[in-house]
């Protein structure tokens, strides 16, 4: 969501006069601070319509969906300040960082570059599962 603040030149405080939500509330919902899924429906129910989104697109602010080609393939989820990897090679989702500015610039690389490790770990192991 910051990301998309900043694309379309929206400060949070000017987001948080048009939604009627405290600022302070609002900044750690858009720098990840909060986790998406415990914000109040209301909450997210009127900064969509503040920000001219439908519920699904307001979603996909939280939720960046990755393909590069076509086995490459990852969703980033934000959970409890952190940014976490899924993607079907992994049984659970994968710690990648905490939520900050420099990290949030920098999430698709670091998503990728993790992504990329387990795929060679599951090659490794599909190679040689006895030394793995």
């Amino acid at each position: 969501m910051h990301k998309y603040l900043l694309d379309n030149k929206i400060s949070i405080k000017e987001l948080s006069q048009k939604a009627s939500i405290p600022y302070s509330t609002l900044n750690d919902i858009v720098n990840g601070k909060t986790d998406i899924n415990r914000v109040r429906y209301g909450y997210i129910k009127t900064l969509a319509k503040a920000l001219g989104l439908s519920l699904e697109e307001f979603d996909r602010l939280f939720t960046r969906k990755e393909s590069v080609k076509e086995d490459y393939e990852f969703t980033i989820n934000v959970k409890n300040k952190s940014y976490y990897l899924v993607c079907e090679n992994a049984p659970k989702p994968v710690y990648l960082c905490k939520v900050n500015e420099l990290n949030t610039f920098y999430i698709n690389t670091i998503a990728k570059w993790k992504y990329d490790e387990i795929q060679r770990e599951k090659a490794m192991f599909e190679w040689n599962p006895k030394k793995c």
